[in-house]
Protein backbone atom coordinates (compact mmCIF):
# COMPACT_ATOMS: atom_id res chain seq x y z
CA UNK A 1 0.00 0.00 0.00
CA UNK A 2 2.51 2.39 0.68
CA UNK A 3 4.61 2.09 -2.65
CA UNK A 4 1.29 2.40 -4.50
CA UNK A 5 0.93 5.63 -2.38
CA UNK A 6 4.44 6.96 -3.74
CA UNK A 7 3.67 5.92 -7.00
CA UNK A 8 0.58 7.38 -7.20
CA UNK A 9 2.15 10.76 -5.72
CA UNK A 10 4.77 10.63 -8.84
CA UNK A 11 2.50 9.96 -11.39
CA UNK A 12 0.51 13.05 -10.11
CA UNK A 13 3.66 15.16 -9.39
CA UNK A 14 4.50 14.30 -13.26
CA UNK A 15 1.04 14.78 -14.80
CA UNK A 16 1.07 18.54 -13.65
CA UNK A 17 4.61 18.92 -15.11
CA UNK A 18 3.46 17.80 -18.31
CA UNK A 19 0.20 19.95 -17.83
CA UNK A 20 2.20 22.80 -17.16
CA UNK A 21 4.20 22.11 -19.60
CA UNK A 22 2.10 22.06 -22.57
CA UNK A 23 0.09 24.85 -21.53
CA UNK A 24 3.51 27.21 -21.01
CA UNK A 25 3.67 25.98 -25.17
CA UNK A 26 0.37 27.20 -26.21
CA UNK A 27 0.18 30.45 -24.44
CA UNK A 28 0.77 33.19 -26.99
CA UNK A 29 3.18 35.88 -26.26
CA UNK A 30 1.22 39.18 -25.89
CA UNK A 31 1.66 41.57 -28.11
CA UNK A 32 1.29 44.42 -25.88
CA UNK A 33 5.41 45.27 -25.82
CA UNK A 34 4.79 46.51 -29.56
CA UNK A 35 4.61 50.35 -29.61
CA UNK A 36 1.14 49.99 -31.98
CA UNK A 37 -1.17 47.18 -33.19
CA UNK A 38 -0.34 45.86 -36.95
CA UNK A 39 -3.34 47.75 -38.43
CA UNK A 40 -4.84 45.31 -41.35
CA UNK A 41 -2.47 45.74 -44.38
CA UNK A 42 -5.12 44.79 -47.33
CA UNK A 43 -3.26 46.01 -50.12
CA UNK A 44 -0.09 43.99 -51.37
CA UNK A 45 2.68 44.66 -54.04
CA UNK A 46 5.92 42.96 -55.02
CA UNK A 47 8.98 45.14 -55.73
CA UNK A 48 10.90 44.06 -58.66
CA UNK A 49 13.71 42.71 -56.54
CA UNK A 50 10.83 40.42 -55.36
CA UNK A 51 10.35 42.57 -51.84
CA UNK A 52 6.74 41.81 -50.40
CA UNK A 53 4.97 45.34 -49.92
CA UNK A 54 2.02 45.47 -47.47
CA UNK A 55 0.05 48.82 -47.27
CA UNK A 56 -2.90 50.36 -45.10
CA UNK A 57 -4.01 52.45 -48.56
CA UNK A 58 -3.21 51.87 -51.95
CA UNK A 59 -0.13 53.23 -53.78
CA UNK A 60 -1.18 54.47 -57.16
CA UNK A 61 -0.05 53.20 -60.06
CA UNK A 62 1.52 56.68 -61.25
CA UNK A 63 3.41 56.20 -57.88
CA UNK A 64 3.89 52.71 -57.35
CA UNK A 65 7.40 52.54 -59.84
CA UNK A 66 8.77 55.00 -57.57
CA UNK A 67 8.01 53.95 -54.41
CA UNK A 68 9.42 50.62 -55.15
CA UNK A 69 12.69 51.30 -57.01
CA UNK A 70 13.23 53.39 -53.04
CA UNK A 71 12.41 50.29 -51.30
CA UNK A 72 14.79 48.19 -53.52
CA UNK A 73 17.32 51.21 -53.51
CA UNK A 74 17.42 50.77 -49.57
CA UNK A 75 17.66 46.84 -49.51
CA UNK A 76 20.25 46.71 -51.83
CA UNK A 77 21.94 49.03 -49.63
CA UNK A 78 21.18 47.15 -46.43
CA UNK A 79 22.75 43.74 -47.93
CA UNK A 80 25.88 45.71 -49.35
CA UNK A 81 26.43 46.22 -45.34
CA UNK A 82 25.89 42.59 -44.57
CA UNK A 83 28.95 40.56 -42.73
CA UNK A 84 30.03 38.21 -45.36
CA UNK A 85 29.35 35.43 -42.49
CA UNK A 86 25.69 36.73 -42.44
CA UNK A 87 23.80 34.25 -44.82
CA UNK A 88 20.13 35.62 -44.10
CA UNK A 89 18.67 38.95 -45.70
CA UNK A 90 21.21 38.50 -48.92
CA UNK A 91 17.62 38.26 -51.14
CA UNK A 92 15.13 41.02 -51.16
CA UNK A 93 12.41 39.11 -51.58
CA UNK A 94 13.42 37.92 -47.58
CA UNK A 95 12.26 41.69 -46.89
CA UNK A 96 8.54 42.22 -45.61
CA UNK A 97 7.45 45.77 -45.56
CA UNK A 98 4.37 47.45 -44.24
CA UNK A 99 3.06 50.56 -44.71
CA UNK A 100 0.99 52.44 -41.62
CA UNK A 101 -0.65 55.27 -40.96
CA UNK A 102 1.89 58.31 -40.26
CA UNK A 103 1.57 59.24 -36.21
CA UNK A 104 4.09 62.52 -36.82
CA UNK A 105 6.26 64.09 -38.68
CA UNK A 106 9.67 65.79 -38.77
CA UNK A 107 9.93 69.28 -38.64
CA UNK A 108 10.83 68.72 -42.81
CA UNK A 109 7.21 67.33 -42.82
CA UNK A 110 8.34 63.54 -43.48
CA UNK A 111 5.84 61.02 -41.80
CA UNK A 112 7.13 59.27 -38.99
CA UNK A 113 5.91 57.18 -35.99
CA UNK A 114 5.93 56.78 -31.93
CA UNK A 115 7.50 54.28 -30.53
CA UNK A 116 6.81 54.04 -27.55
CA UNK A 117 6.89 57.80 -26.86
CA UNK A 118 9.95 58.69 -29.36
CA UNK A 119 9.22 59.81 -33.13
CA UNK A 120 11.31 57.56 -35.43
CA UNK A 121 11.30 57.31 -38.95
CA UNK A 122 10.43 53.36 -38.83
CA UNK A 123 10.09 50.18 -37.18
CA UNK A 124 10.70 46.27 -37.35
CA UNK A 125 7.61 44.34 -35.93
CA UNK A 126 8.91 40.50 -34.87
CA UNK A 127 12.33 41.20 -33.51
CA UNK A 128 13.36 41.11 -30.14
CA UNK A 129 10.52 38.59 -29.08
CA UNK A 130 8.45 41.62 -29.34
CA UNK A 131 5.57 39.18 -30.01
CA UNK A 132 4.70 39.71 -33.35
CA UNK A 133 4.97 36.31 -35.48
CA UNK A 134 7.08 37.78 -38.53
CA UNK A 135 9.95 40.45 -39.12
CA UNK A 136 8.53 43.09 -40.95
CA UNK A 137 9.35 46.48 -41.60
CA UNK A 138 7.03 49.34 -40.61
CA UNK A 139 7.18 52.88 -41.82
CA UNK A 140 4.35 55.31 -42.27
CA UNK A 141 2.50 55.92 -45.54
CA UNK A 142 3.23 58.84 -47.30
CA UNK A 143 1.03 61.24 -49.10
CA UNK A 144 2.29 61.98 -52.70
CA UNK A 145 5.80 60.01 -52.11
CA UNK A 146 7.49 63.43 -52.07
CA UNK A 147 9.74 61.81 -49.57
CA UNK A 148 11.64 58.93 -51.74
CA UNK A 149 15.42 59.57 -50.33
CA UNK A 150 14.11 59.83 -46.67
CA UNK A 151 11.79 56.34 -47.92
CA UNK A 152 15.17 54.27 -49.31
CA UNK A 153 17.34 55.23 -46.02
CA UNK A 154 14.12 53.84 -43.51
CA UNK A 155 13.85 50.61 -45.28
CA UNK A 156 18.13 50.41 -45.30
CA UNK A 157 17.95 51.34 -41.57
CA UNK A 158 15.45 49.35 -40.40
CA UNK A 159 16.53 46.41 -42.72
CA UNK A 160 19.55 46.92 -40.59
CA UNK A 161 17.46 45.80 -37.53
CA UNK A 162 15.72 43.25 -39.37
CA UNK A 163 19.14 41.34 -40.50
CA UNK A 164 20.84 42.10 -37.24
CA UNK A 165 18.08 39.92 -36.16
CA UNK A 166 17.67 37.09 -38.17
CA UNK A 167 21.54 36.66 -38.48
CA UNK A 168 22.92 37.63 -34.67
CA UNK A 169 20.70 38.68 -32.41
CA UNK A 170 23.37 39.80 -29.96
CA UNK A 171 24.34 42.31 -32.97
CA UNK A 172 20.39 43.36 -32.78
CA UNK A 173 20.68 44.41 -29.03
CA UNK A 174 23.54 45.97 -29.47
CA UNK A 175 21.61 48.69 -31.54
CA UNK A 176 18.27 48.06 -29.57
CA UNK A 177 18.04 51.46 -28.46
CA UNK A 178 16.49 54.32 -28.66
CA UNK A 179 18.24 57.26 -31.23
CA UNK A 180 20.30 54.72 -32.50
CA UNK A 181 22.65 56.05 -34.91
CA UNK A 182 22.45 54.43 -38.77
CA UNK A 183 23.80 53.34 -40.80
CA UNK A 184 25.43 50.56 -38.62
CA UNK A 185 27.73 49.32 -41.50
CA UNK A 186 28.28 52.32 -43.52
CA UNK A 187 28.85 51.43 -47.16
Amino acid sequence: MKYLFIILAIAAVGAVFVWLRNRKSKVSVPTSRLPFPMPQLPYHMISPAGAHVFSVRPIANDDAERVLAAIDAGIRNCIAGLKPEWTGGRDASEFLIAFVEPQASTEAGEPSLMIHGIESAGTVFGVGNDGYHTPTIVVPYQDGWQYLGYLSNEIWYEGEHYVEWINDPAEFYKFAVAADVHPHRPL
